[in-house]
């Protein structure tokens, strides 16, 4: 992992020196995140970048998002360029927010963009708002048929520091932030210091004052490992009943099964996606160039 660690640093501080543009300069540390994360995620998962949109009648558009995580199996994403794509967030794992140094305004930043993708998933009633069609079992000479399921599941959200500060600052200015934006849920932040690197995150169902970790050392080795288990997460288990008869052998009359894959993003949820009627004013994003973390 020490290799891992160096080559990020060594591409970072080479091509900051090439340019002082902090747009470029974030753009390319992204860059170099994504071919690391190409090599550790298996295939299922994709990777782009963009925006997620949710459906319904209060459907909205999330802020950029540095780097997506999706479904690259069962679904595809509602528009798709070299530069960046839209995303039902049906179909969204997880969401990576990538910052050259680690400071308490983009830090506090990225907490207010993961509290506005987990309000996505849910309307102003607390109603799930994320719609999924779940295909039923085949019947001889009959259509298929789908049943309508919904969800309030948000993506997994991480945030990634090329630089930051010391372990004792960063876990007080972590600590600091999950008070002011407490309904928000980091499931990982790695920045990577002068050794390991470092990782902290949210735990769930907490009280507010124990909701932060301890701060782990080997912190790329955390990010890299746990990623694909918590991206994994968000797919449901469904509970396999085994018939028993006839059977000599002990075994359990359940099985629990992950599945590869998110159920089919249900379109009708997305009816006036075409006109963006579904997004109000203020939550459409600016199409101007991006601003460096």
């Amino acid at each position: 992992m020490a290799g891992n660690i160096a080559q990020l640093r060594i591409e970072k501080e080479f091509f900051s020196s090439l340019t002082s543009h902090p747009g470029e300069v974030g753009r390319l540390n992204e860059t170099h995140l994504v071919r690391m994360l190409r090599r550790y995620l298996p295939a299922k998962f994709g990777i782009g970048t963009g925006f997620l949109v949710s459906g319904g009648e209060h459907g909205r558009m999330s802020p950029q998002c540095d780097i997506i995580i999706f479904d690259a199996l069962n679904n595809v994403p509602f528009y798709s360029s070299e530069a960046w794509q839209i995303y039902p967030i049906e179909m969204v794992y997880g969401v990576i927010e990538v910052k050259t140094n680690i400071k308490k305004d983009n830090l506090k930043n990225a907490f207010t963009n993961c509290l506005f993708i987990r309000n996505m998933c849910k309307n102003p009633d607390g109603a799930p708002n994320k719609k999924y069609l779940w295909q039923l079992p085949a019947e001889v000479k009959t259509p298929v048929r789908y049943e309508r399921r919904p969800s309030d599941l948000p993506p997994r959200f991480f945030v990634f520091g090329y630089g930051g500060p010391t372990e004792a600052k960063l876990a007080k200015m972590f600590q600091d932030i999950t008070k002011r934006v407490e309904h928000a849920h980091v499931h990982g932040l790695c920045v990577l210091d002068q050794d390991s690197g470092l990782f902290l995150e949210h735990e769930a169902y907490r009280k507010p004052e124990q909701r932060v970790s301890a701060i782990k050392e080997n912190g790329l080795w955390h990010f890299l490992m746990e990623l694909p288990k918590r991206l994994s997460s968000m797919l449901p288990v469904v509970p396999l009943k085994v018939e028993k008869e006839g059977s000599s052998i002990l075994r359990p009359d359940t099985y629990l099964y992950r599945r590869d894959a998110f159920d089919q993003v249900d379109l009708e949820h997305y009816s006036s996606f075409a006109s963006w009627e579904t997004f109000s004013p203020g939550d459409s994003p600016a199409w101007g160039p991006r601003e460096g973390g």
